[in-house]
């Protein structure tokens, strides 16, 4: 991978393009088709102990927004994420905090680099199943 840069920025989900891969055990949307962020009431008939549980994205987006976040955690694994040529950002760690930072628009630093060789999976059309863009 060809990296331009890399560097800690502040970002805004919501105004990027992502490619997600999170699976039925790390995704409540993925495990019963609504996201837990979204529902009106829990639901917790699916829960087993995973980051598909419906108050695994709840309990992060509280943590995130009353800044309980610990910094220990965020510095040693920061969100990573690398943009490619296609212009879609990919990650190499910090799935769940992108997708809630997305969804509630919120911002936080990241580290970024960038590839300007190469296409994101989504778009070469490797993983395409599991590969969810937005």
């Amino acid at each position: 991978m060809e990296e331009k840069y890399r560097q800690r920025e502040l970002i805004t989900p919501a105004r990027m393009i992502f490619v997600f891969r999170l699976g039925a055990g790390e995704c409540h949307k993925k495990l019963t088709g609504v996201c837990s962020l979204e529902r009106a009431r829990p639901d917790r008939t699916k829960d087993n102990g995973e980051e598909s549980d419906y108050d695994f994205c709840p309990k992060l987006l509280k943590s995130l927004t009353s800044g309980n976040f610990p910094v220990r955690i965020a510095r040693k694994m920061p969100v990573d994420i690398i943009q490619y040529k296609c212009g879609h950002w990919q990650f190499n760690d910090g799935q769940h905090r992108t997708c809630i930072a997305k969804r509630k628009n919120l911002s936080f630093e990241a580290e970024l680099s960038t590839s300007s060789t190469k296409l994101c999976d989504a778009c070469t059309g490797k993983d395409s199943e599991t590969a969810e863009v937005w």
